[in-house]
Protein backbone atom coordinates (compact mmCIF):
# COMPACT_ATOMS: atom_id res chain seq x y z
CA UNK A 1 0.00 0.00 0.00
CA UNK A 2 2.94 2.42 0.85
CA UNK A 3 4.42 1.81 -2.54
CA UNK A 4 1.22 2.62 -4.09
CA UNK A 5 1.07 6.28 -1.95
CA UNK A 6 4.45 6.81 -3.21
CA UNK A 7 3.31 6.04 -6.75
CA UNK A 8 0.42 8.38 -6.32
CA UNK A 9 2.61 11.36 -4.62
CA UNK A 10 4.32 11.34 -7.41
CA UNK A 11 1.84 11.39 -9.61
CA UNK A 12 0.38 14.29 -8.04
CA UNK A 13 3.36 16.40 -7.97
CA UNK A 14 3.58 15.97 -11.41
CA UNK A 15 -0.56 17.11 -11.76
CA UNK A 16 0.02 20.20 -9.88
CA UNK A 17 3.09 20.90 -11.46
CA UNK A 18 1.49 20.73 -14.94
CA UNK A 19 -1.85 22.59 -13.76
CA UNK A 20 -0.09 25.43 -12.19
CA UNK A 21 -0.98 24.23 -8.19
CA UNK A 22 -0.55 26.86 -5.25
CA UNK A 23 2.63 26.34 -3.35
CA UNK A 24 0.60 25.23 -0.19
CA UNK A 25 -0.95 22.55 -2.67
CA UNK A 26 2.27 21.54 -3.86
CA UNK A 27 3.41 21.40 -0.08
CA UNK A 28 0.41 19.39 1.12
CA UNK A 29 1.76 16.87 -1.66
CA UNK A 30 5.06 16.92 -0.62
CA UNK A 31 3.84 16.34 3.18
CA UNK A 32 1.73 13.09 1.42
CA UNK A 33 5.23 12.33 -0.39
CA UNK A 34 7.08 12.36 2.60
CA UNK A 35 4.20 10.73 4.95
CA UNK A 36 4.00 7.47 2.45
CA UNK A 37 8.16 6.97 2.12
CA UNK A 38 8.50 7.14 6.04
CA UNK A 39 5.09 4.11 5.78
CA UNK A 40 7.24 2.42 3.10
CA UNK A 41 10.70 2.26 5.14
CA UNK A 42 8.48 1.12 7.59
CA UNK A 43 6.95 -1.83 5.96
CA UNK A 44 10.39 -2.82 5.19
CA UNK A 45 11.88 -2.65 8.33
CA UNK A 46 9.01 -4.70 9.71
CA UNK A 47 9.30 -7.27 6.58
CA UNK A 48 12.80 -7.61 7.62
CA UNK A 49 11.72 -8.89 10.81
CA UNK A 50 9.72 -11.15 9.78
CA UNK A 51 12.13 -12.52 7.38
CA UNK A 52 14.66 -13.21 10.67
CA UNK A 53 11.40 -14.75 12.63
CA UNK A 54 10.85 -17.01 10.28
CA UNK A 55 14.67 -18.08 9.96
CA UNK A 56 14.95 -19.03 13.29
CA UNK A 57 11.35 -21.17 12.29
CA UNK A 58 14.00 -22.81 9.53
CA UNK A 59 16.89 -22.94 11.31
CA UNK A 60 14.82 -25.21 13.93
CA UNK A 61 13.56 -27.35 11.58
CA UNK A 62 16.63 -28.19 10.02
CA UNK A 63 18.38 -28.96 13.72
CA UNK A 64 15.13 -31.52 13.96
CA UNK A 65 15.69 -32.63 10.43
CA UNK A 66 19.44 -33.43 10.80
CA UNK A 67 18.39 -35.33 13.92
CA UNK A 68 15.99 -37.46 12.56
CA UNK A 69 18.56 -38.23 9.80
CA UNK A 70 21.03 -39.29 11.87
CA UNK A 71 18.51 -42.15 13.38
CA UNK A 72 17.81 -43.20 9.98
CA UNK A 73 18.88 -46.69 8.45
CA UNK A 74 22.18 -46.26 5.73
CA UNK A 75 20.27 -44.85 2.50
CA UNK A 76 17.64 -43.07 4.40
CA UNK A 77 16.00 -40.39 1.69
CA UNK A 78 16.65 -37.86 4.99
CA UNK A 79 19.84 -35.85 3.83
CA UNK A 80 22.31 -35.56 6.81
CA UNK A 81 23.25 -31.98 5.58
CA UNK A 82 19.91 -30.21 5.37
CA UNK A 83 20.38 -26.15 5.21
CA UNK A 84 18.19 -23.81 4.93
CA UNK A 85 18.41 -19.68 4.53
CA UNK A 86 15.28 -17.57 4.59
CA UNK A 87 15.09 -13.93 2.19
CA UNK A 88 16.84 -13.52 -0.89
CA UNK A 89 20.21 -15.04 -1.96
CA UNK A 90 22.97 -12.37 -3.69
CA UNK A 91 23.33 -12.78 -7.26
CA UNK A 92 26.34 -15.62 -7.99
CA UNK A 93 25.10 -17.77 -4.71
CA UNK A 94 23.57 -20.75 -7.37
CA UNK A 95 27.46 -20.54 -9.29
CA UNK A 96 29.58 -21.82 -6.14
CA UNK A 97 29.76 -18.64 -3.67
CA UNK A 98 29.58 -19.20 -0.35
CA UNK A 99 26.00 -18.62 1.40
CA UNK A 100 25.79 -17.53 5.32
CA UNK A 101 22.07 -17.86 6.99
CA UNK A 102 21.54 -14.60 7.16
CA UNK A 103 21.06 -14.16 3.02
CA UNK A 104 24.71 -12.52 2.88
CA UNK A 105 27.64 -14.38 0.69
CA UNK A 106 31.08 -14.99 0.77
CA UNK A 107 33.60 -12.77 -1.32
CA UNK A 108 36.47 -13.43 -2.74
CA UNK A 109 38.77 -10.69 -3.49
CA UNK A 110 41.76 -10.47 -5.46
CA UNK A 111 44.76 -8.36 -5.67
CA UNK A 112 48.22 -8.61 -7.56
CA UNK A 113 49.48 -10.48 -5.08
CA UNK A 114 47.32 -12.37 -3.51
CA UNK A 115 43.55 -13.98 -3.09
CA UNK A 116 41.05 -12.96 -0.14
CA UNK A 117 38.25 -14.95 0.62
CA UNK A 118 35.63 -12.80 3.11
CA UNK A 119 33.49 -14.98 5.00
CA UNK A 120 31.18 -14.31 7.68
CA UNK A 121 32.60 -16.39 10.87
CA UNK A 122 31.25 -18.12 13.45
CA UNK A 123 31.71 -17.27 17.30
CA UNK A 124 31.84 -20.37 19.96
CA UNK A 125 30.59 -19.29 23.14
CA UNK A 126 32.01 -21.94 25.76
CA UNK A 127 30.37 -23.11 29.01
CA UNK A 128 31.68 -25.07 31.40
CA UNK A 129 30.45 -28.35 32.81
CA UNK A 130 27.88 -27.92 35.60
CA UNK A 131 27.38 -24.24 34.74
CA UNK A 132 24.18 -22.15 36.14
CA UNK A 133 23.94 -20.06 32.65
CA UNK A 134 20.40 -19.71 32.32
CA UNK A 135 18.01 -20.03 28.82
CA UNK A 136 20.67 -22.53 27.49
CA UNK A 137 18.43 -25.22 26.88
CA UNK A 138 17.51 -24.42 23.77
CA UNK A 139 14.58 -26.80 23.50
CA UNK A 140 12.50 -25.28 20.39
CA UNK A 141 14.36 -22.60 20.75
CA UNK A 142 17.47 -20.96 18.72
CA UNK A 143 21.07 -19.32 20.40
CA UNK A 144 21.73 -16.47 18.67
CA UNK A 145 24.03 -12.92 19.02
CA UNK A 146 21.23 -10.03 19.14
CA UNK A 147 21.61 -6.66 18.86
CA UNK A 148 20.59 -4.25 22.56
CA UNK A 149 18.18 -1.00 22.78
CA UNK A 150 17.08 0.94 25.93
CA UNK A 151 14.59 -1.89 26.63
CA UNK A 152 17.12 -4.89 26.36
CA UNK A 153 17.94 -7.16 24.00
CA UNK A 154 15.76 -7.15 20.18
CA UNK A 155 15.44 -9.23 17.47
CA UNK A 156 15.71 -6.42 15.36
CA UNK A 157 18.00 -4.90 12.30
CA UNK A 158 17.20 -1.51 13.25
CA UNK A 159 17.27 -0.83 17.55
CA UNK A 160 15.74 2.40 18.48
CA UNK A 161 18.68 3.29 20.57
CA UNK A 162 22.58 2.42 19.25
CA UNK A 163 24.55 0.15 21.66
CA UNK A 164 28.45 -0.92 21.64
CA UNK A 165 27.09 -4.00 23.27
CA UNK A 166 25.59 -7.45 21.91
CA UNK A 167 23.82 -9.77 23.65
CA UNK A 168 23.64 -13.78 23.47
CA UNK A 169 20.32 -15.17 23.73
CA UNK A 170 17.85 -17.90 23.22
CA UNK A 171 15.02 -16.83 20.40
CA UNK A 172 12.06 -18.74 21.00
CA UNK A 173 10.65 -21.10 17.90
CA UNK A 174 7.03 -20.50 18.99
CA UNK A 175 6.53 -17.04 19.92
CA UNK A 176 9.98 -15.55 18.90
CA UNK A 177 10.70 -14.65 22.74
CA UNK A 178 13.58 -13.10 23.27
CA UNK A 179 15.51 -14.55 26.59
CA UNK A 180 19.18 -13.05 27.39
CA UNK A 181 21.83 -15.62 28.64
CA UNK A 182 24.38 -12.46 28.76
CA UNK A 183 25.36 -9.25 27.62
CA UNK A 184 28.71 -8.47 26.94
CA UNK A 185 31.20 -5.57 25.21
CA UNK A 186 31.06 -6.55 21.10
CA UNK A 187 34.17 -8.59 21.16
CA UNK A 188 36.22 -6.89 18.54
CA UNK A 189 35.71 -2.83 18.07
CA UNK A 190 37.26 -0.95 15.24
CA UNK A 191 38.23 3.07 16.72
CA UNK A 192 38.86 5.73 14.03
CA UNK A 193 40.66 9.15 14.92
CA UNK A 194 38.87 12.37 15.03
CA UNK A 195 39.12 12.77 11.30
CA UNK A 196 39.54 9.61 9.80
CA UNK A 197 42.67 10.32 7.98
CA UNK A 198 44.59 7.67 9.98
CA UNK A 199 45.00 3.85 9.70
CA UNK A 200 42.25 2.60 12.56
CA UNK A 201 43.44 0.48 15.86
CA UNK A 202 41.38 -2.83 16.91
CA UNK A 203 40.45 -2.98 20.22
CA UNK A 204 39.47 -6.43 21.85
CA UNK A 205 37.67 -4.98 25.16
CA UNK A 206 36.83 -8.46 26.71
CA UNK A 207 39.69 -10.71 28.48
CA UNK A 208 41.19 -13.08 26.10
CA UNK A 209 43.60 -15.63 26.19
CA UNK A 210 45.39 -17.02 22.93
CA UNK A 211 45.22 -20.90 22.86
CA UNK A 212 48.08 -20.60 19.85
CA UNK A 213 51.32 -18.93 19.38
CA UNK A 214 50.51 -14.39 19.31
CA UNK A 215 53.29 -13.09 16.67
CA UNK A 216 53.94 -9.59 16.74
CA UNK A 217 56.08 -8.06 13.91
CA UNK A 218 57.98 -11.33 13.31
CA UNK A 219 58.03 -11.70 17.44
CA UNK A 220 56.82 -15.11 19.29
CA UNK A 221 55.04 -12.85 22.47
CA UNK A 222 54.52 -15.40 24.38
CA UNK A 223 58.10 -17.07 24.26
CA UNK A 224 59.74 -13.61 24.71
CA UNK A 225 57.61 -12.98 28.07
CA UNK A 226 58.31 -16.84 29.39
CA UNK A 227 62.68 -15.65 28.23
CA UNK A 228 61.64 -12.15 30.24
CA UNK A 229 60.53 -14.15 33.28
CA UNK A 230 63.06 -16.77 33.49
CA UNK A 231 65.86 -14.28 33.28
CA UNK A 232 64.21 -12.05 36.52
CA UNK A 233 64.02 -15.38 38.21
CA UNK A 234 67.59 -16.20 37.57
CA UNK A 235 70.24 -16.33 40.39
CA UNK A 236 73.13 -14.00 39.24
CA UNK A 237 76.82 -14.50 40.34
CA UNK A 238 79.44 -11.95 39.81
CA UNK A 239 81.94 -12.54 37.45
CA UNK A 240 85.95 -11.83 38.54
CA UNK A 241 87.15 -9.14 36.45
CA UNK A 242 90.44 -8.62 35.24
CA UNK A 243 93.36 -6.60 36.62
CA UNK A 244 91.61 -2.91 36.44
CA UNK A 245 88.03 -3.12 34.84
CA UNK A 246 85.37 -2.15 37.00
CA UNK A 247 81.60 -2.26 36.55
CA UNK A 248 79.16 0.17 36.04
CA UNK A 249 76.31 1.59 37.34
CA UNK A 250 73.13 -0.42 38.24
CA UNK A 251 71.29 1.53 35.50
CA UNK A 252 73.25 -0.01 32.46
CA UNK A 253 73.50 -3.79 33.95
CA UNK A 254 75.70 -3.55 37.04
CA UNK A 255 78.59 -5.68 37.65
CA UNK A 256 79.25 -8.10 35.15
CA UNK A 257 77.53 -11.54 36.07
CA UNK A 258 76.73 -14.56 35.37
CA UNK A 259 73.46 -17.19 35.69
CA UNK A 260 72.41 -20.75 34.23
CA UNK A 261 68.81 -21.52 33.51
CA UNK A 262 66.78 -25.27 33.92
CA UNK A 263 67.63 -25.63 30.37
CA UNK A 264 71.32 -24.82 30.67
CA UNK A 265 71.84 -21.89 28.98
CA UNK A 266 74.38 -19.42 30.47
CA UNK A 267 73.21 -15.57 30.61
CA UNK A 268 75.68 -12.94 31.07
CA UNK A 269 75.11 -9.31 31.30
CA UNK A 270 76.38 -6.07 32.83
CA UNK A 271 78.79 -3.09 32.31
CA UNK A 272 82.15 -3.29 32.06
CA UNK A 273 84.64 -0.17 31.47
CA UNK A 274 88.59 0.28 31.63
CA UNK A 275 91.20 1.69 33.98
CA UNK A 276 90.33 5.43 34.80
CA UNK A 277 87.48 5.39 32.98
CA UNK A 278 88.99 4.66 29.36
CA UNK A 279 88.83 1.91 27.60
CA UNK A 280 90.97 0.19 24.47
CA UNK A 281 90.59 -2.76 22.79
CA UNK A 282 92.44 -5.95 22.77
CA UNK A 283 92.31 -6.26 26.60
CA UNK A 284 91.03 -8.99 28.94
CA UNK A 285 87.44 -8.16 30.46
CA UNK A 286 86.79 -11.03 32.64
CA UNK A 287 87.22 -15.01 33.70
CA UNK A 288 84.43 -17.27 33.42
CA UNK A 289 84.21 -19.83 35.70
CA UNK A 290 84.75 -23.54 34.90
CA UNK A 291 81.19 -24.37 35.22
CA UNK A 292 79.89 -21.95 32.39
CA UNK A 293 82.92 -22.15 30.34
CA UNK A 294 81.78 -22.97 26.60
CA UNK A 295 83.83 -26.43 25.02
CA UNK A 296 84.77 -23.95 22.31
CA UNK A 297 85.17 -20.38 21.54
CA UNK A 298 82.54 -18.19 21.16
CA UNK A 299 81.75 -14.70 20.15
CA UNK A 300 79.67 -11.74 20.46
CA UNK A 301 78.82 -8.18 19.41
CA UNK A 302 78.22 -6.13 22.29
CA UNK A 303 77.59 -2.25 22.60
CA UNK A 304 80.09 0.30 22.99
CA UNK A 305 78.18 2.74 25.79
CA UNK A 306 78.75 5.32 28.54
CA UNK A 307 77.10 4.60 32.13
CA UNK A 308 74.36 6.94 31.15
CA UNK A 309 71.09 5.53 28.95
CA UNK A 310 70.42 9.38 27.40
CA UNK A 311 74.02 9.24 26.27
CA UNK A 312 74.12 5.65 24.41
CA UNK A 313 76.19 5.36 21.81
CA UNK A 314 75.92 3.27 18.56
CA UNK A 315 79.54 1.90 18.68
CA UNK A 316 79.76 -1.84 18.92
CA UNK A 317 82.86 -3.97 20.29
CA UNK A 318 83.28 -7.85 19.28
CA UNK A 319 84.05 -10.02 22.47
CA UNK A 320 85.06 -13.26 22.28
CA UNK A 321 84.49 -16.15 24.86
CA UNK A 322 87.97 -18.44 24.71
CA UNK A 323 87.17 -21.95 25.70
CA UNK A 324 89.80 -21.98 28.70
CA UNK A 325 87.56 -18.98 30.43
CA UNK A 326 89.06 -16.06 29.34
CA UNK A 327 86.74 -13.21 28.00
CA UNK A 328 88.50 -10.85 26.26
CA UNK A 329 87.57 -7.64 23.17
CA UNK A 330 88.97 -8.62 20.09
CA UNK A 331 88.12 -5.02 18.34
CA UNK A 332 86.02 -2.08 18.31
CA UNK A 333 83.95 0.53 15.26
CA UNK A 334 85.50 3.65 16.22
CA UNK A 335 87.31 5.43 19.29
CA UNK A 336 85.63 3.80 22.27
CA UNK A 337 88.36 5.14 24.63
CA UNK A 338 86.10 7.09 26.99
CA UNK A 339 82.83 4.70 27.02
CA UNK A 340 82.43 1.16 28.42
CA UNK A 341 80.71 -2.52 27.30
CA UNK A 342 77.33 -3.14 28.46
CA UNK A 343 76.64 -6.85 27.85
CA UNK A 344 73.43 -9.31 27.12
CA UNK A 345 74.65 -12.43 25.95
CA UNK A 346 73.47 -15.98 26.01
CA UNK A 347 74.81 -18.98 25.10
CA UNK A 348 74.29 -22.66 25.30
CA UNK A 349 77.05 -25.19 26.77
Amino acid sequence: MSACLALVAFGSINAASEAGGGVSDLQQIIARFDHATQEFKGDMTAMRRQVDLLQVQVDSLVRTLQAASASQPHGSPLSPTVTATVGPLAAGAATGDVAHDDGEQGRRLTSSSSTFIAVNAQQIHELPNGHSCSNTGFVESHPRLVRLDASGPKLSVAPTVASSDISLASISAKDFTVSEIQRMANPIKVVHDASCSSAPTVEMPLNTNFAGTLTVQGTDVGAALAAAATTSSLTWTDLTLASGMTGGATVCGGTPAWAIDAEGIVHIKGFVRGPGGSFDAPGDLFTLPTSITPTRGRYFLVAASCDQPSSLVSQWCKIVFKSSGTCYVEKCEGDISSLGLHMEVQYSL
